[in-house]
């Protein structure tokens, strides 16, 4: 006998018995054809917008598992299929451990609803294997409810910036006309709805009034909110957070600009909305020697830019400097004076 033969016989018998290990057991037929649900009845469905994942163990024919589906209470949703790991078509050593099926509902599961499902013995595996009897399984959803609320930050901060909005995530999809202001802050400030997910569930209240620095504030819901099926919401969650004290949370130049202009914009951020006078009377930009003369413009609220009124000298060091008379809007100011030196 060839070796390539004996190779091969080797590997069909290994390929066999890794087969029948994760194959159908005496007590249920259907183990061979699947391994498990996302969705099932020992636990409480908390989440109503994630989508059910079935994993199979063999390669199935997708159309007819598509066909073969089917929940009660009906509902419309879009599928999915991946499989785990995911392999590259020219990759001959990969072999993926499962085959899975995403059912995403276009909208989210009704609230404390018990669905049956069921894949009838139509559906087969690409080697025209069908499913011995019907695989049946069920789930049951929670009610519809605030999940967690959330205060959200700039990406490019420090730890020192302040939150910019405050998003609420809920379960299910919620009824607009009773989301616009959910909560009342303690301490106030002011806020908007500013932005809202695709399957109405999660919301993004943008914070439009300054916050106060070394302040905790408290956001708990106080309003009447309903789903998208007129139930009412629960709303228990709720959630601290705490500014901390006026800081500068970026500046321009710094340690990661490599400066070839010889007319650089000065830009100095604050973590709130400032007193513009102080601010500016905070500032001075030097060669060590003289103060360099130049104009102040406001790219934000919190951040302030200076414009040089002539080029700057290439080879020099440059100090740019706010004081600690920098005061915010409610009259608090930088704790440290902050200092940045730069050679052009």
């Amino acid at each position: 006998m060839h070796l390539r033969s004996i190779i091969l016989i080797i590997f069909l018998t290994a390929l066999g018995l890794s087969c029948s290990d994760n194959s159908t057991g005496p007590d249920d037929p259907l183990d061979r054809f699947i391994a498990s649900v996302s969705l099932g009845s020992d636990t409480l469905i908390t989440d109503l917008t994630k989508p059910l994942v079935i994993n199979f163990n063999l390669n199935m024919d997708k159309q007819s598992v598509e066909k073969a589906f089917s929940t009660d209470p009906a509902l419309d949703y879009t599928t999915h299929w991946s499989t785990f790991p995911v392999c590259n078509p020219n990759d001959s050593t990969c072999y993926p451990e499962f085959y899975i099926f995403y059912v995403y509902p276009e909208e989210p599961f009704l609230p404390n609803t018990t669905y049956q499902c069921m894949i009838d013995s139509s559906a087969h595996d690409v080697t025209d294997k069908h499913l011995p009897i019907p695989y049946e399984f069920e789930f049951t959803t929670d009610a519809s409810r605030l999940m967690r609320i959330t205060a959200e930050y700039d990406g490019v901060d420090t730890s020192n910036a302040f939150p910019r909005a405050v998003k609420l995530w809920f379960n299910n999809s919620i009824d607009l006309s009773t989301i616009e202001q959910p909560f009342t802050p303690n301490p106030l400030f002011d806020y908007e709805l500013y932005g809202v997910s695709e399957q109405k569930n999660v919301f993004e209240y943008r914070i439009t009034s300054p916050l106060k620095s070394q302040t905790e504030y408290q956001i708990q819901v106080d309003t009447d909110i309903f789903d998208t099926h007129e139930n009412p919401v629960t709303t228990e969650t709720d959630t601290t957070f705490t500014t901390g004290s006026l800081a500068v949370i970026y500046f321009y130049p710094n340690p990661q600009v490599n400066l070839k202009d010889t007319y650089p914009i000065i830009q100095v951020r604050f973590n709130t909305v400032m007193d513009k006078q102080a601010a500016e009377d905070a500032f001075s930009l030097t060669d060590g020697v003289i103060e360099i003369p130049g104009e102040f413009v406001w790219f934000t609220d919190k951040a302030l830019q200076y414009f040089p009124d002539s080029d700057l000298t290439a080879g020099e060091t440059y100090t740019f400097t706010v004081t600690t008379s920098a005061a915010d809007t409610y009259g608090a100011v930088l704790q440290e004076e902050f200092s940045y030196s730069f050679t052009l």
